[in-house]
């Protein structure tokens, strides 16, 4: 196939608006079509409930190849995956929450199409989307075998087998892309298959939040990259090396190292969520709070990574961001927003072990008790100072004022608890909520803290030759590397 891919010029060529450096072959994205297609077709019975997922997906497929070859505009791509998603719909694989037929259909043709975009803003480095997806895949084949969707797990199959094979190519350095074609099928048939696997669940948030947990990865690098994007006057399509994964190797790791470490993280995230399905609705608001946190202060550390180059003379300004510590570091609103988000992880995971443990079950006094121990939680960290500017390597006055916060939060969980359920149930729960939330909070600063000195380090390089360029791992000067 590469050989084939060289010999018709079906040929990625270096950019300055991309991270590759080298020319590579494009017809990846055939193979993974034709692998998994194979191996779904000899493997499955009865194609028939599965022919609306493949049909969308052989579209997105023809439209990628066309694009690889002739070079489509934004708008005919998107337009194509809303026609995509359409089949999808037709078909029958969308959400479906009782009693509201427009949004589960509305809500569906926002996420296939946006992840789409999303594992194809991904493919941004070696092994990378490849890598994602194949995780992705074999989560989705755990989750099709637990929820009895043996058909959505045989095709999950299918694909991480194809994509495994794929990335003894694909892995830095490349010998052969994906293309739009690879990319835009993948992201489809992902899209449908987690749809199709959180169908046992039966409330709104929990359908909603196992596929948005097990494709985090590429849902918050395409967030991130749009918000950092529009923040910093950048039209969101056209192509840079400013996501995560080019940002990650501003501070110091290498190109495999990137990958892997962003490939177990969404081994991470997608085992997590489907654990927590098993355990159906609390686990999984436990994991989707805990997700929301870890990515929300990773997206605070990440938009202080300098990736685009200053004008020459020019004194470096602070790159502004989503997070931009003059207009939202100042007033906490992220580090306040990281809290409440821990605070609603750590009191339900409270809840959950004493139901667990046997203790007892207050799921039923939620709607009364969650209000307070999660207002009581953001409430305290304010008063506590929590907020306040404390000198690097002050860790013990720090300590003491989450600690504080942390108490007072445990105390209305106290109160509110008690008027239900009683005096013994309440302590117990106050004693794990204040536990949990002190050990959550303590540790997302203590690796904050830890990022901070590689920032420095990053941001004492000037980025790339070219605005929006590749980032070097070495200082440059108009003649070269020095």
């Amino acid at each position: 196939m590469i050989a084939l891919a060289r010999r018709l010029n079906f040929v990625a060529a270096p950019r300055k608006d991309r991270w590759g450096s080298r020319p590579t072959a494009l017809m990846g994205g055939v193979a993974i079509y034709a692998a998994a297609s194979l191996a779904v077709f000899a493997a499955v019975p009865d194609f028939r409930p599965l022919a609306g997922l493949y049909l969308a997906g052989t579209a997105m497929f023809v439209v990628g190849l066309i694009d690889d070859i002739f070079t489509l505009g934004p708008h005919y791509k998107l337009l194509a995956q809303v026609v995509a998603a359409c089949i999808l719909v037709a078909f029958g694989v969308h959400f479906a929450f009782a009693g509201h037929p427009l949004f589960s259909i509305a809500l569906t043709l926002l996420f296939v199409v946006g992840i789409t975009n999303a594992i194809n803003l991904l493919d941004n480095m070696d092994g990378l989307a490849a890598g994602i997806a194949l995780v992705s895949s074999l989560v989705l084949v755990a989750g099709g075998a637990l929820t009895g969707r043996p058909m959505s797990a045989i095709t999950a199959g299918a694909l991480a087998g194809a994509l495994l094979a794929f990335l003894i190519f694909n892995f830095y350095p490349a010998r052969v892309y994906m293309g739009d074609c690879g990319s835009l099928f993948l992201g489809l048939m992902l899209a449908g298959l987690a749809i199709r696997t959180s169908g046992s669940i039966t409330t709104m948030s929990g359908a909603i939040l196992f596929p948005a947990i097990v494709l985090a990865i590429p849902i918050f690098d395409t967030a991130f990259v749009t918000i950092v994007r529009t923040i910093n006057g950048r039209a969101i399509s056209e192509g840079g090396c400013d996501h995560t994964s080019h940002r990650l190797v501003r501070l110091g790791l290498s190109e495999p190292q990137t990958v892997l470490l962003l490939c177990a993280a969404s081994l991470l995230f997608g085992w997590l969520g489907v654990l927590a399905m098993t355990y159906r609705s609390v686990a999984l608001f436990v994991t989707g709070a805990l997700a929301a946190a870890l990515l929300l202060t990773s997206g605070h550390v990440l938009a202080q990574v300098r990736v685009y180059q200053d004008p020459e003379g020019a004194q470096p300004p602070d790159e502004p961001s989503a997070f931009d510590p003059v207009r939202l570091y100042k007033k906490h609103f992220a580090a306040a927003l990281v809290d409440v988000l821990l605070a609603v992880a750590a009191f339900l995971a409270a809840v959950e072990a004493l139901r667990v443990s046997g203790i007892g079950d207050i799921r039923h006094t939620l709607m009364i008790t969650s209000p307070a121990a999660i207002g009581g939680a953001a409430v305290g960290m304010g008063v506590a100072g929590v907020y306040r500017e404390v000198r690097a390597g002050l860790w013990k006055r720090l300590l003491m004022r989450l600690a504080a916060g942390a108490a007072i939060a445990g105390a209305a969980s106290f109160a509110a608890c008690a008027l239900v359920t009683g005096v013994e149930l309440a302590a117990v729960l106050c004693l794990l909520y204040c536990t949990l939330l002190l050990a959550l909070c303590a540790s997302v600063r203590g690796l904050y803290r830890i990022a901070g000195d590689a920032i420095v380090r990053a941001n004492s390089v000037q980025p790339g030759p070219v605005d929006g360029g590749e980032p070097p791992l070495e200082p440059q000067t108009q003649e070269g590397t020095v």
